[in-house]
C-alpha cells in the first residue's frame, strides 16, 4: 500500500489552536457585550435625561405628582420594551437554530456507503485516493460491491429537495449527516442548520428553524423601541428649545446622541424588519430568497426546471412549494395565536417525532411542488436529447474524417 509522505502543519500545534479558540470566543463574545451595552446606555439616557429630566417633570409644584406619575409611566413602558430587546436577544443565542447532528438518526454511519459519494480515503493519514483497492485486498476494508447503501431514515424524512444534478439525497460531508429540505451548512459555524436563513454577526451565530421567530421578535422590538426613544429625547429637545431653557441650563450631549443614535437604528432596522416579515409572510429564508435571484438571472445552472414561459415568451418563476399562504406562513414561524406573535414564547419542539415542528419536515404546496415535478421531468428529458444529440455529432464528424 503507498503511503505519501505526512506533512507537517503549523495549524496542528497545540498552542495555535488554543490561541485559534480564544480568539473565536473574543470574536463571539464582542457583539454580545456591544449590544448589552449599547441598549443599557439608551435606555439609562433615556430615564435620566428623557422621562425624569426637569422638561418633563417641570417645576410646577401643584402638578408635580401627576408628572411624575406619566415621567413613572413613559420609563416603564420604555423598560419593558427594553427588557424584551435583551430577553430575545440572548434567547436567540441560547436557543439556537438547530442542526441535523441534534437528531442521531440522522447522523450517516459511513459515508463510503452513501450513493453518489465521490470523495477521496482518507487523506488525513496520507494515504493516496487509489489505495482503496488495495486496503481491500489487504483485509482493511470491505470492497465496494459489498457495501450495503446507506440512506436517509424514510420513516422521518419526507424529502422534496434532491442535489442540484438530482444525483441522490443531499448530505453533508462535514457533518456526515442527511440533510433536510432546506438544510445548509455554515461555513463560519462549521455545522449544518435547519432552515438556514443566514448567518448573523451581531449573534455570532446563525438564524435557522428554532430561532428565526425570536429574531423576527428582536427586530420588531427593538425597531418599537428605537422609535419610541427618538420621540421622547426629540420632544424633549424641542421643548428645551422652544421654552428658551437653554439661557438656564446646559444641553445634555447623552440626549443628542441618543437621539442620533435611535433614529439610525430606527431607520436601518425598520426596513430589514419589514424585509425579514416580508419573506415569513413569502415562506421563504433569505437564501432562497437570493438563490431565486441568481437562478433567475444564470439559466446555465441547471435549475432552469424552475421557471416556466408564457404566451410572450418571458420566462416566470413557478412558485414556491413552501408558499402555504400568508396566514399559514406566518403560523408556521410565529406560532398559532396573537399571545405567541406579541410574546416571545417557544412554538419549536426537538423531538424526532413531532413532525412539522423539529425542523425536518414542512408542508408543501402540492401544486407547486407537481408544475415542479413536471418540468423536472422534461428538463431531463431536454438534456438527454441534446445529449444524444451531440453524440451523433461526433460520431458523424469522426466518420467524416475518416472518409
Amino acid at each position: 500500500m503507498l503511503i505519501n509522505q505526512p506533512s507537517i502543519m503549523i495549524r496542528h500545534l497545540p498552542w495555535l489552536n488554543s490561541c485559534q479558540s480564544f480568539c473565536c470566543f473574543l470574536s463571539s463574545l464582542f457583539p454580545k457585550v456591544f449590544c448589552t451595552a449599547l441598549l443599557t446606555w439608551s435606555y439609562y439616557i433615556f430615564v435620566v435625561d428623557g422621562a425624569f429630566s426637569d422638561l418633563i417633570i417641570g417645576s410646577d409644584k401643584e402638578h408635580e405628582e401627576k408628572h411624575y406619575f406619566i415621567a413613572t409611566l413613559v420609563a416603564l413602558f420604555g423598560g419593558v420594551l427594553y427588557f424584551l430587546c435583551i430577553y430575545t436577544y440572548y434567547r436567540i443565542i441560547y436557543r439556537g437554530p438547530g442542526s441535523p447532528r441534534d437528531y442521531e438518526e440522522l447522523i450517516i454511519k459511513d459515508l463510503r456507503r452513501v450513493s453518489g459519494n465521490k470523495s477521496k480515503s482518507d487523506t488525513s493519514l496520507g494515504i493516496s485516493s487509489n489505495d482503496s483497492a488495495s486496503s481491500a485486498l489487504l483485509g482493511n476494508e470491505e470492497s465496494p460491491e459489498n457495501f450495503e447503501e446507506e440512506k436517509p431514515p424514510g420513516e422521518l424524512l419526507e424529502i422534496h429537495m434532491l442535489k442540484t444534478n438530482g444525483s441522490g439525497y443531499r448530505y453533508c460531508n462535514k457533518c456526515s449527516v442527511w440533510k433536510p429540505d432546506r438544510c445548509h451548512h455554515c461555513s463560519t459555524c462549521n455545522i449544518c442548520v435547519l432552515r438556514m436563513d443566514h448567518h448573523c454577526p451581531w449573534f455570532a451565530i446563525c438564524i435557522g428553524f428554532h430561532n428565526q421567530k425570536y429574531f423576527a421578535q428582536f427586530l420588531m422590538y427593538v425597531t418599537t423601541y428605537c422609535g419610541y426613544v427618538f420621540f421622547i429625547s426629540g420632544y424633549v429637545l424641542w421643548d428645551f428649545f422652544f421654552s428658551q431653557e437653554y439661557v438656564n441650563r446646559y444641553l445634555s450631549l447623552g440626549l443628542i446622541f441618543l437621539l442620533v443614535v435611535s433614529f439610525s437604528f430606527f431607520i436601518t432596522l425598520g426596513g430589514f424588519t419589514c424585509f425579514s416579515l416580508y419573506l415569513i409572510f413569502k415562506n421563504k429564508t433569505t437564501i432562497e430568497f437570493q438563490e431565486n435571484r441568481w437562478n433567475y438571472r444564470n439559466t446555465k445552472n441547471g435549475n432552469n426546471f424552475q421557471y416556466e414561459f408564457d404566451e410572450q415568451g418571458k420566462k416566470k418563476e413557478l412558485g414556491n412549494i413552501f408558499d402555504l399562504g400568508y396566514r399559514k406562513n406566518w403560523a408556521s414561524v410565529m406560532g398559532p395565536s396573537w399571545i405567541y406573535w406579541i410574546l416571545p414564547l417557544n412554538v419549536t419542539k426537538n423531538s424526532v417525532y413531532d413532525h412539522l415542528e423539529n425542523g425536518l419536515n414542512y408542508e408543501i404546496n402540492d401544486e407547486a411542488y407537481e408544475k415542479w415535478c413536471h418540468n423536472a421531468h422534461l428538463q431531463d428529458q431536454l438534456n438527454r436529447q441534446l445529449a444524444e444529440y451531440r453524440e451523433r455529432l461526433r460520431g458523424d464528424r469522426a466518420t467524416a474524417r475518416s472518409h
